[in-house]
């Protein structure tokens, strides 16, 4: 589940880096880079970021599955219906309708109108364009911007999306030194006149 996951929001990153910066061609890291030379690749052709992304997509739409058991402690995480209509999208987007309509009948549920996913046209139109639709019956992939629908998480949570502790200890805000300020006191050449920096 957590593979399927990974994947899956790998492959939606360069899928949104693909087809809206320097025509698909992007720097690919297939692995986490370590040195130097990893970190700065040359991009990759268009062809290969397209291939490999899609190969993420594919990977996520088999490992997640259709429903969560848990409806309620899974809201905004990926399934597989999200994974194929990204899927049929970019397929659409190569002008590969055949394939396409592969994942996007999966997602409607083909001639019978009946899906895995649960999908349905939603009626009542305040439930699209309010609050009041968070996780309609239409939603396929949303992210979650608010604790409220995953109650065990605090704000003070490393698992929550809005880590207070986080933000209030990084950059030059928290306790944490930035690296450029303890570098200069580190090379500050000592003051002898000053008392205070020296011990009897």
């Amino acid at each position: 589940l957590q593979m399927g996951q990974a994947r899956f929001l790998r492959g939606l990153f360069y899928y949104y880096l693909y087809y809206s910066f320097n025509e698909g061609k992007v720097i690919l890291h297939k692995t986490v880079p370590r040195t130097m030379e990893e970190f700065h690749k040359d991009v990759s052709s268009a062809p290969e970021v397209f291939n490999f992304f899609m190969g993420d997509l594919k990977m996520a739409y088999q490992l997640l599955p259709a429903k969560f058991a848990t409806i309620d402690a899974n809201l905004g995480r990926p399934s597989a219906g999200a994974a194929a209509t990204i899927l049929g999208t970019s397929y659409m987007y190569k002008n590969d309708i055949d394939s396409a309509m592969i994942y996007f009948s999966d997602v409607i549920g083909g001639k019978s109108g009946a899906n895995r996913y649960g999908y349905e046209i939603e009626d009542e139109i305040d439930k699209m364009f309010t609050t009041k639709g968070e996780y309609n019956s239409e939603s396929i992939l949303e992210v979650s911007y608010s604790i409220d629908y995953n109650q065990d998480l605090g704000i003070w949570s490393n698992e929550s999306f809005a880590n207070r502790l986080h933000s209030m200890s990084t950059n030059t805000v928290g306790f944490l030194v930035p690296a450029w300020l303890a570098y200069k006191y580190k090379k500050e050449p000592m003051d002898v006149k000053d008392t205070r920096n020296w011990y009897t």
